[in-house]
């Protein structure tokens, strides 16, 4: 096997193999009374989870049957989606961080210590092996008071995944590697480490002791729900764990998953649905795998948390389990869904009626009657896909059966030998799993492969939808050719700034920086054009020679820079924060003639990303040109510079098609332009019109050219909803840059990253533009999540109505490896 050796528990890794799913729609949750009471002000808690989002106070520990002073604690999600420490008085802290990201794991360690001096020594709280540091302390409460017996490990009754004394707040999670080590105030360290090529926190077996209350809890054996099976102490204290409501009955109520933070062959991070990315009116649960609609007469709909990868043979199935109206289940794609969600293919489930094929442009439109018997309450629809031969099979496993049968209009078909698809000529690439449902009582359950299949036959080479089996990136590690590096300034010649991550570095060939604190201009230097050879991507200023200062060296592992302060310029101003944004090219450069035009090209194929430098040939009158890029596939988007006139920059871009663009420099909209000779760029060139921007006579031209590279790099567009629950992006990796631009006039360039906001806000979040000199924005524009980013705002410069959107994001990794964020 070629490009799984990271992460892999089946290649000599540490795994995971399985993790118990506690459903709040069951009140699932873990229960046991301490025989005695221990240390009360030191210990640590640290787990797996992988949460469904929600907009309720859940408890992830508890202890305590009553409410009275002293005798409660949580460590809970509130309602807002923040880490949260509790105890009888009020909150210890809540967290300014939110944590909504349902399609991948967290590592979470609580490490408690009252007898600190320090008083924010004393709850030490990491989330994939970072510290959070940033609280909303409670105004009731503060830290622990030095010395102070908190509720835990006391001789009475503790949970794992609510809190008794206060019904219903019942966590909605999958939970694995849970460690509790009694009277040790342990790091993240203990129980995870980063991993030497992806950079990726991953776990690692804890090998320490755990103290008289201590416990270790991987809910491996589900041969019963007791106590010494599924809730076996595994780490010798015998400190067993009594289940309640948790079922291995198998069945869309089966709770023993093999969703895992590792990545193996059966235990993997799977696909479910993804409430961030479905209609208002769909609701998910019980560990986003169930789903139901609002009481209306609308179809609404819901995608995958994972895109279908463009090859393979894929499987999944959706059970009926309270419909008496209609559930849809099959290919999905478009933006957001809302009611007549775009689709080309799905299957419909109803009662008491034949089963319904949508082949149209939307769910609800000209529909054809197939021969299927009824799916049925209890019964299960199976959706085969194979995305090679462009086919879809529907099939069905009647209630109680083992046995899936797939259907055509002529009877009955095989996807194993590939004969009589229900519908074939499918387009490879952008579809996800979709789900609809019409008018309450509809409900379902969904089933990717991280419970049982409901059929044992499954077809020859159909795979389960887990991160084991997404095509492998030739980038598991973004930091090799893309960095977002703060710095603050010195003022000094010749101050170097690193670009290390985790151990990973780079040579950048273009070097993008920005101000934070204070209003200077964007800087741009590339290697192709020289050292301290300046661009404003703010003003339309030709390039000018900084010597000695600006960018002076481009270096291996960062950039060097110099500085002097004059008319709001500068890179390394002292006592400013900083921004600098790199790209790995091809070095300095090369001499390209795939063109009409001669370019110099320092290109980088693996990450598409290059620089060219060429001379214009537009004479006022005629002139027009190809200009080689170096990449072997068409670039997706082009920014343009003039060096020589005082002029505006040119933003070509795949989403609002080559007969228009936009100027990096100006909010304006989109337009029609010659900037690009109205002509799509090929695998070997561009071309350039009649125009001053992009081909001056006599000028020499600069463009940076960025083609999409799948799990590092995505180039696209999304239409804004104007509200603050907003799109969806799926990218299919963790971003750490994006930028963003509206078609309307009066939006600006957003531009964010991971490196100055490392985590989501529940308040703010930082973005600078392209085209102003303005310091860092606050306000909460996006979450950064594992497979994409969700917008969280409703202001115009990300998120109007019907409005249109086009962007460009670079991963840290791509999702086969991420971590919740």
């Amino acid at each position: 096997m070629i490009g799984n050796p990271l992460l892999l528990g089946d290649e000599g890794g540490y795994t995971i193999a399985r993790s118990v799913r506690l459903r709040s729609s069951a009140s699932a949750y873990f229960s046991r009374t301490p025989a005695t009471t221990t240390n009360r002000r030191t210990w640590t808690f640290s787990c797996w989870i992988k949460q469904s989002v929600g907009n309720s106070f859940r408890s992830i520990f508890g202890s305590g049957t009553t409410s009275t002073a002293g005798n409660y604690g949580t460590f809970a999600i509130t309602a807002s989606n923040q880490l949260d420490l509790e105890v009888w008085a009020g909150a210890v802290f809540t967290t300014n961080t939110v944590f909504r990201d349902p399609s991948a794991w967290y590592h979470i360690v609580l490490a408690v210590d009252t007898t600190q001096a320090t008083s924010s020594n004393r709850v030490k709280l990491y989330v994939n092996g970072v510290q959070i540091t940033s609280f909303a302390v409670d105004s009731v409460s503060s830290y622990y008071t030095i010395d102070y017996d908190t509720a835990f490990n006391q001789n009475q009754q503790t949970t794992i995944g609510s809190l008794l004394p206060y019904a219903g707040l019942h966590l909605d999670a999958y939970m694995t590697e849970v460690n509790w080590i009694d009277g040790q105030q342990l790091t993240p360290s203990s129980f995870g480490e980063t991993n030497a090529i992806t950079g990726v926190w991953q776990p690692k077996k804890y090998t320490g002791t755990y103290g008289t209350n201590g416990f270790y809890l991987n809910f491996s054996d589900n041969s019963n729900n007791t106590a010494a099976t599924i809730g076996k102490d595994s780490s010798g204290n015998g400190n067993n764990w009594t289940p309640n409501s948790i079922s291995v009955t198998a069945g869309t109520t089966y709770d023993s998953m093999v969703d895992s933070p590792t990545v193996g062959a059966t235990s993997s991070n799977y696909c479910t649905l993804n409430p961030l990315d479905k209609a208002t009116s769909f609701t998910t649960a019980d560990g986003n795998l169930s789903f139901t609609p609002a009481n209306t007469s609308d179809l609404y709909s819901c995608r995958s948390t994972f895109q279908i990868p463009s090859t393979g043979k894929w499987i999944w199935e959706v059970t009926n389990t309270n419909s008496a109206y209609m559930i849809t289940a099959g290919l999905l794609s478009g933006s957001t869904p809302t009611t007549g969600q775009q689709t080309v293919t799905c299957a419909g489930m109803t009662v008491g009626s034949i089963g319904t094929f949508f082949s149209t442009t939307q769910w609800m439109n000209t529909t054809t009657t197939w021969s299927v018997t009824n799916i049925g309450n209890g019964d299960t629809l199976v959706i085969a896909y194979d995305a090679d031969a462009g086919k879809i099979w529907f099939g069905r496993v009647a209630s109680g059966g083992t046995t899936v049968t797939f259907y055509n209009t002529s009877g009955t078909a095989d996807p194993s030998t590939g004969t009589d698809p229900r519908a074939s000529g499918i387009v490879a690439g952008g579809w996800f799993a979709g789900f609809g449902t019409y008018f309450t009582p509809s409900g379902a359950s969904a089933n990717f492969g991280q419970r049982p299949f409901t059929f044992t036959n499954t077809p020859t080479g159909f795979k389960a939808l887990n991160t084991y089996n997404l095509p492998a990136s030739t980038i598991s590690n973004g930091a090799n050719y893309m960095a977002a590096t703060t710095y603050t300034g010195t003022g000094v010649t010749g101050r170097a700034v690193s670009n290390a991550v985790n151990g990973t570095s780079m040579q950048p060939d273009l070097v993008w920086v920005k101000s934070r604190s204070s209003g200077t201009y964007n800087e741009l230097y590339d290697s192709v054009r020289g050292v301290s050879l300046r661009l404003f991507s703010n003003d339309t200023a030709a390039e000018a020679d900084f010597s000695p200062y600006g960018v002076t060296a481009f270096s291996s592992g960062g950039f060097t820079v110099s500085d002097i302060t004059s008319g709001g310029y500068g890179v390394n101003e002292n006592a400013v924060s900083y921004i600098g944004w790199q790209w790995k090219g091809g070095g300095t450069g090369v001499s390209n003639t795939s063109g009409t035009i001669t370019s110099t090209v320092s290109a980088n194929p693996s990450a598409g990303f290059s620089v060219v430098k060429y001379n214009g040939n537009y004479n006022g009158s005629t002139g027009t040109g190809t200009v080689g890029h170096g990449l072997g596939v068409a670039p997706s988007m082009i920014i343009v510079k003039n060096r020589d006139l005082a002029i505006d920059w040119g933003v070509g871009h795949k989403s609002i098609g080559w007969t228009q663009a936009a100027n990096l420099n100006l909010p304006s909209g989109f337009g029609t332009s010659a900037y690009f000779n109205a002509t799509d760029p090929t695998p070997d060139v561009f071309s350039v019109g009649l125009s001053n921007v992009t081909n001056q006579n006599g000028s020499s031209m600069v463009a940076y050219c960025f083609a999409p590279v799948a799990g590092y790099s995505a180039i696209g567009s999304y239409i804004g909803n104007g509200v603050v629950d907003g799109p969806f992006i799926y990218t299919g990796f963790r971003p750490r840059w994006i930028m963003t631009k509206g078609n309307a006039g009066g939006l600006d360039w957003h531009i964010t990253d991971t490196s100055r906001y490392p985590t989501n806000s529940s308040t703010s979040a930082g973005y600078l533009d392209a085209n102003t000199s303005g310091t860092d924005g606050n306000f909460n524009t996006y979450d950064i999540l594992s497979n994409g980013f969700k917008i969280r705002d409703n202001g115009g410069m990300v998120n109007t109505s019907s409005g249109t959107y086009i962007y460009m994001a670079f991963a840290e990794n791509p999702l086969k490896f991420s971590l919740a964020r």
